[in-house]
């Protein structure tokens, strides 16, 4: 069930972005062609979209693809490396990764809250 609520409240976040980005490149595309007497929609949206693909794909290409290209073990390993650093979760320790039966403990007390800080 708690899955299911959060998947759910992760699709709503997705639309209200979808709507935010929409409304935001309205107003720009609208601002440009009124302010800038540009009369081509199209080739300010193609524009638009160029320069958002041009700051967003070396963050993705930099971050999240290498993120994504982690084993589950490469993963825990480094969650590991990062506890016994001390550098743990901003909301204090989770105990676990995804929630299921699968689990796999990372340390001594995982997910009790009893973890020697």
């Amino acid at each position: 069930l708690l899955r299911i609520t959060l998947n759910s409240l992760g699709f709503l976040v997705a639309l209200s972005w979808d709507k935010a980005f929409d409304s935001a490149e309205e107003t720009v595309v609208h601002f440009v062609y009124h302010t800038l007497l540009f009369q081509h929609l199209v080739i300010i949206k193609v524009v638009l979209a160029a320069l958002l693909a041009g700051f967003v794909l070396p963050a993705w290409m930099r971050y999240i693809v290498p993120a994504g290209m982690k084993t589950r073990d490469d993963h825990l390993k480094e969650v590991k490396a990062q506890r016994e650093r001390g550098q743990h979760f901003a909301s204090g320790d989770t105990g676990h990764l995804h929630g299921g039966e699968d689990d796999v403990e990372t340390s001594g007390s995982v997910g009790t809250g009893s973890d020697s800080e």
